[in-house]
Parts: structure tokens; C-alpha cells; sequence
């Protein structure tokens, strides 16, 4: 199943007076990347979920938001009285010192100052709690990011089966025009050579001339190999579409664009007929459209 690297996904609940909420979201990226931000206090946690989002995702780039409100009477710290009364001990002998009005201290201010404001003593409590409820909510929320990367991946899909078809089209032309390509060249030599060598008088030279030439030229024009190969590329390509796994299909449909454009291009230096070039043309305009599709593709 072909499934996009762009997706969103959110899960909340509720436990012991706090509101949990996780939201996961993802963008392209060539390799998986992910970056989650959880409350200081939480910080223990965010190789735990990193890794859940590797056991849901194998590319893109990811980032994991979790945010936790506590409403309940325990989320307040403790004051260092203290860290507070020293500090407003020399805020007393500045204020002394000064001259004309005094410094005003704002209140927050001072909670602020290193020390005023003791962290908890439960934090690892806090930490187990929050655990088990951080993994079912990462868990929901990557099964809605990858139900969204799935829906996107079918468009996707629609439009690489798309080119494909329109690759098997001009595949088809070409094969089709390539011995008309030959037989046009070799008419348009035997007509110069003809020209030539009529004006020196001697026509009878012509035919081993031209044969040699159309024999060369009928050699580099040979495009059967190319043909062969890029039909063999589309097979496989097609194959992926139906069966990839979700952790290859991407990479893999980008490589076999690229080894399509490849003998497309050395089928176009072969042969400059004008249907081949512009069904070569076709081909390659329907394969950088699979190149930046693929990009797209987990």
C-alpha cells in the first residue's frame, strides 16, 4: 500500500485532574526524523514515545507535541522562604543606597530568581503516571496520522498508476516508429549520397556507400535493449504499486523512476525521429511526475 509522509493525528484524556493532549504530525523527508517536545518535567519520556512513533512510522519527518495541564492543587511548587527572604534582604540595601525613588520589584519578578521556587519532590511519581496514559494517546494519534497518510497515498497512488499508463503508451510508439526511424534515415542518406555523387558522375558507387552507412547507423540506432529494460522497469514499477510494503514503497518507486529516465534518455540520443522524440518526450514528462510523487510516498 502506497501511503503519503504528510499527515496529522490527535488524542486527549483526562486522569486524576490533568488534561493530557498529544498531537502528532508529519511532513516529507527523505528518512525518518522525528523531534517530540514534552513538558520539562517529562523530559524522561521522550525516548519512550520516540520510539513508538518509530514502531508506527520509517519516514518522514515527524514531531510529537504533548502538553499537560494539571488542575489539581498538587501542581503548585513550594516557596524557598528562605531564597526569598535573602533576596529581599539585598533588594532592602540596594533600595537603601539608591538615590531619588526606589526600585520596584514586581512579585513575579522574584519568583523567578533562581531557587525561589522549589520543583516538586514527586516528579518520578508524576512520571510514572503520566506514562501508560502518554502511550495509548501517542498511539491514537499516530493511528489517525497514518489513516490520513493512507487516504492521501490512494490519490497519490491514482496518479503514479496514471504516468504509468501514459509510459506504456509511449513505450508503445517507440517501439512502434523505431524501424520507420531507420528505413527514414536511410532514404534521406541514399538521396544525399545520390545528389553527391551524381554531380561527380559516378552513381554506380552509391549502393555499398549507403548500405555501409544505413548498417551503422541501423546499429547505433538499436534501441531494442532500452525497450526491454524500460519495459522491465514498469513491470516492476507496477508491481510495487500493488504490493509494496509501506516502508519501501517510496525509495523504491523514486530509484525505478530514475532508472526509467536513464534509458529514456539514451533512447532519445538515439533516435531524433520525430514521433520517437515526441513520444520520448511524453515518457519523460510522465516520469519526473513519478519522481516527485514518489517523493511524496513513505
Amino acid at each position: 500500500m502506497i501511503r503519503s509522509m504528510t499527515g496529522f493525528g490527535r488524542a486527549t484524556a483526562t486522569r486524576d485532574q490533568r488534561v493530557y493532549a498529544v498531537e502528532a504530525r508529519s511532513v516529507n523527508s527523505r528518512y525518518f526524523k522525528a523531534a517530540v517536545r514534552v513538558p520539562d518535567p517529562l523530559g524522561p519520556l521522550e525516548p519512550e514515545l520516540e520510539a513508538r512513533l518509530r514502531e508506527w512510522l520509517s519516514r518522514g519527518s515527524v514531531t510529537l507535541n504533548v502538553k499537560v495541564v494539571d488542575d489539581s492543587a498538587e501542581a503548585a511548587g513550594s516557596i524557598n522562604e528562605a531564597a526569598l527572604a535573602s533576596y529581599l534582604a539585598s533588594l532592602d540595601r540596594v533600595r537603601a543606597r539608591a538615590e531619588g525613588d526606589p526600585p520596584r520589584v514586581e512579585l513575579t519578578g522574584l519568583l523567578s530568581l533562581p531557587g525561589v521556587v522549589q520543583p516538586r519532590s514527586d516528579e518520578e511519581a508524576r512520571i510514572e503516571a503520566a506514562r501508560p496514559v502518554l502511550e495509548e494517546l501517542t498511539h491514537r494519534a499516530c493511528a489517525d496520522l497514518v489513516a490520513m497518510r493512507k487516504a492521501e497515498g490512494e490519490r497519490i497512488k491514482a496518479d503514479l498508476e496514471a504516468q504509468a499508463a501514459e509510459i506504456r503508451a509511449a513505450l508503445e510508439t517507440v517501439g512502434a516508429a523505431a524501424p520507420e526511424a531507420v528505413a527514414a534515415h536511410e532514404r534521406r542518406l541514399r538521396e544525399r549520397i545520390s545528389g553527391i555523387l551524381s554531380d561527380a558522375g559516378d552513381a554506380a558507387a552509391t549502393a555499398p556507400d549507403v548500405a555501409k552507412e544505413v548498417a551503422v547507423f541501423a546499429d547505433r540506432a538499436d534501441v531494442n535493449e532500452e525497450l526491454r529494460r524500460l519495459e522491465g522497469h514498469l513491470e516492476q514499477f507496477e508491481r510495487v504499486l500493488e504490493t509494496a510494503e509501506d516502508d519501501a514503497a517510496g525509495r523504491t518507486l523514486e530509484f525505478i523512476g530514475q532508472e526509467m529516465l536513464r534509458e529514456a534518455n539514451t533512447v532519445a540520443s538515439k533516435l531524433g525521429h520525430g514521433t520517437v522524440s515526441d513520444a520520448v518526450v511524453r515518457m519523460k514528462r510522465a516520469i519526473d511526475r513519478i519522481k516527485e510523487q514518489a517523493q511524496n510516498a513513505e
